[in-house]
């Protein structure tokens, strides 16, 4: 009982913190990517499904959405207001804001659950109440910010939490049940957010290392043994992962025939250079046949890491324009270890983890790491590995969050741990063991720490458009023809057809091949010194009209058009008149000169709208 109020009181805590910008501000506005996802629960509603073509993206064709993105967060988000209308809250935007906000908030339980199994029942209250505050997953599960990311972390929580149950059982039955829990929350949030596509090649990773280094164990084999039974049934039918041939791909041919290899004892039974040269053999099965038999689809995260190491040569539009998007933005080492808007000091705790486990129970060594039990070391491989992305895309702390919530539970019970029996002191009653009590102590206040960082986020989060950028979309909605088609920049296009009500030459989605080539030559077009390839581009889409933001927008285009103007905007270096200035898009931003083929019929701040006139040249 006390349990269950335990958890209750901390996802209604986790909630309240969500909503509290939302109640502050009542008059919250959904914008950019929730902009894009509230209209399309809102187009679900209505049509009674999600519409198999998006007619406001991509025009004049528009956009077969199943096909590049997880939709299950539209469906779960429908039902969602379906049942709160019913109840009588009839307000889409608030039923979307408490949805996210719930998922947000039900961390909690899946953390409870991974620190319990690991730690014991003290752990994992410690742990589940500072799950909710952890700015990193905080501020990407806002009410007012309805994307997947919510129940997305929740779903991969929950899939590690189960598969450490599975692991760490002694009954078959709870074993076997656990993992098929496990493997239906990772079909679940493979269906509803492609970052969770991310644990499919740790978990692989983990598997792996098990075998190498185990051989076949029960737990991993039942444990995973679900997992691709479920999950490939499952990925069969989601019609993204289809469109991709994901059951055939590399990555999860690798995940079936290593599941398989712990199934042959005679290959288990061996030793450890054979063990690693059955699953290398396996490796190159898999690329040879997964290459054969899959297509390309979207921007993958090999495509992500060398557009982050830098490793294209030349110039890469693509790469340029994924260097650009905030969420994808590297963090440096001293904001992963005490970073306010991120892990606070968790990132911190993370690394000395393994220092402080040691000073307890021993220095860590490679053979103590091998020896470790499945569960626990499921859960160090998941930190190691997200730790690692975490430095290259700032988005993954919203994974690792709440594991690093589960490693500080661990802490705090290590340091109430009694000591281990030793023949050279005599037996005595159960105390902390050495260096226990700071170490309890430290992890309570990393936890209060974090959570004031949480509580102090939260007061000042807000989400509004700026006023100029409302006015520009008010323009389009109220004088443009319905069917309208506007050319912008792909980071206005989700609050353009949300809000201005038209297509959107292009967009935020960077998965679609097609809106990407949009994207670049766009942005190509814009940092021509004339007019004329502008021009071809709105008249080979139908695009009447050209929705122009303000000036902070310039070096983000230039970058991605490879121009040197965004080298030296970001060196702070001013722009030479006449030479660095000389740019459709800086003739459009300041209106300091006419550009042939368009009219300027609207203005508000830096913002404007300008509308096609003439033919083609």
């Amino acid at each position: 009982m006390r349990t269950a109020i335990l958890l209750a009181l901390a996802v209604a805590i986790g909630v309240a913190l969500r909503l509290a910008p939302c109640f502050r501000d009542p008059g919250f506005q959904m914008v950019v990517d929730a902009a894009y996802h509230a209209r399309l629960v809102g187009e679900t509603l209505a049509a009674g499904a999600l519409p198999r073509i998006d007619r406001l993206s991509v025009p004049p064709a528009g956009r077969e959405t199943a096909r590049l993105l997880p939709v299950g967060l539209y469906g779960a988000a429908a039902s969602f207001h379906r049942l709160a209308a019913a109840l009588g809250a009839r307000d889409l935007r608030w039923s979307l804001a408490l949805f996210v906000a719930l998922a947000g908030a039900l961390i909690a339980v899946p953390v409870w659950i991974a620190t319990r199994t690991l730690f014991g029942q003290a752990a994992a209250g410690l742990a589940a109440v500072v799950a909710v505050a952890v700015p990193a997953h905080l501020v990407r599960s806002y009410g007012y910010w309805f994307r997947y990311d919510a129940p997305g972390v929740l779903l991969v929580t929950l899939h590690v939490a189960l598969a450490c149950v599975a692991l760490a059982s002694l009954s078959s039955r709870s074993r076997q049940l656990a993992a098929a829990g496990s493997a239906l929350a990772l079909v679940a949030a493979v269906a509803t957010w492609r970052v969770s596509l991310l644990a499919i090649p740790i978990d692989v990773a983990f598997v792996a290392w098990r075998f190498a280094t185990r051989g076949c164990e029960p737990g991993v084999r039942a444990w995973w043994t679900w997992s691709l039974v479920l999950a490939t049934a499952g990925f069969a039918v989601t019609p993204y992962l289809v469109a991709t041939r994901f059951v055939v791909s590399p990555l999860w041919l690798v995940a079936v025939l290593s599941g398989t290899l712990l199934w042959v004892p005679a290959i288990g039974s061996r030793g450890t250079l054979a063990r690693s040269g059955a699953l290398a053999a396996v490796a190159v099965v898999a690329a040879v046949a997964g290459r054969s038999a899959t297509s390309g689809g979207g921007v993958t995260l090999p495509a992500l890491l060398a557009a982050r190491l830098g490793v294209a040569h030349g110039h890469d539009a693509v790469a340029a324009l994924m260097l650009e998007i905030q969420e994808l933005y590297p963090m440096s080492p001293l904001e992963f270890l005490l970073a306010r808007d991120e892990l606070v000091v968790l990132g911190a705790v993370l690394v000395l983890a393994p220092f402080a486990f040691g000073r307890t129970r021993g220095r860590p060594t490679l053979a103590r790491a091998v020896a470790a039990p499945p569960a626990p070391a499921l859960v160090a491989t998941m930190c190691a590995a997200l730790m690692a992305l975490t430095l290259l895309f700032a988005r993954t702390s919203a994974l690792l969050a709440p594991l690093a919530c589960v490693v500080l539970g661990g802490l705090f019970a290590q340091g109430l741990a009694p000591p281990r029996p030793s023949a050279r002191v005599p037996a005595r009653a159960p105390q902390p063991a050495r260096g226990g009590r700071w170490l309890a102590r430290a992890a309570v206040a990393c936890g209060a720490v974090t959570w004031i960082a949480g509580v102090a986020h939260a007061a000042g989060a807000f989400s509004h458009l700026g006023a100029d950028e409302s006015r520009a979309l008010r323009f389009v909605a109220e004088q443009t023809p319905p069917n309208a088609i506007v050319a912008t920049l792909w980071d206005v296009g989700y609050d353009l057809e949300a809000r201005g009500g038209r297509a959107s030459l292009c967009d935020g989605l960077i998965e679609d091949d097609e809106n990407r080539r949009r994207i670049v030559a766009l942005d190509a077009a814009l940092m021509r010194r004339d007019g004329t390839a502008l021009i071809r581009l709105c008249d080979q889409y139908g695009a009447t009209w050209l929705l122009v933001p303000d000036a902070t927008s310039l070096e983000s285009v230039a970058a991605v058009a490879g121009d040197p103007v965004a080298g030296k905007i970001l060196r702070g270096e001013p722009l030479i008149e006449g030479v660095d200035t000389d740019r459709v898009l800086y003739h459009l931003m300041m209106g300091d000169a006419l550009v042939p083929g368009f009219r300027r019929a609207f203005v508000s701040g830096g913002w404007s709208v300008w509308q096609r006139v003439g033919g083609t040249p």
